[in-house]
């Protein structure tokens, strides 16, 4: 090979390589994303049962006597 194409290939496989990396962060930060994204699924249901249970829990019918 000469130097002129061992030149483009080591270029082409720069690109290469920083292609694989920037997928490989798309990859990380759509599962990061996915992650939070459940989490606050499951920080509104907390919430949310939280909200209902403490409504339900202190809902006392007036006409029960105060102990």
């Amino acid at each position: 090979m000469t130097a002129e194409q061992l030149n483009e290939l080591a270029e082409s496989l720069s690109i290469l390589s920083a292609k694989s990396s920037v997928l490989k962060e798309r990859d990380e930060l759509r599962a990061l994303m996915e992650e939070n994204l459940q989490a606050e699924e499951v920080q509104f249901i907390y919430v949310t049962r939280a909200s209902s249970f403490t409504q339900y829990v202190f809902r006392i019918p007036n006409h029960l006597p105060v102990l």
